[in-house]
């Protein structure tokens, strides 16, 4: 399971970065949902990276 929601992670930040820059740059496109996108995926990778921190520099 946990590699499962790992796998996910490591093809949905990315992905959900590249289509957040796509409807930003839209003419059509809402810019409030593309910027939330990206302020989401931006915390997303800090939670992620904090946790990697926490489990390289405190495990027993």
């Amino acid at each position: 399971m946990a590699k499962t929601v790992m796998y996910a992670q490591f093809v949905g930040i990315p992905l959900t970065i590249i289509l957040s820059l796509i409807a930003l740059f839209k003419k059509e496109e809402k810019k409030m949902l593309a910027t939330f996108g990206l302020i989401l995926v931006t915390v997303l990778i800090i939670v992620i990276g904090f946790f990697l921190y926490l489990g390289t520099h405190f495990a027993p």
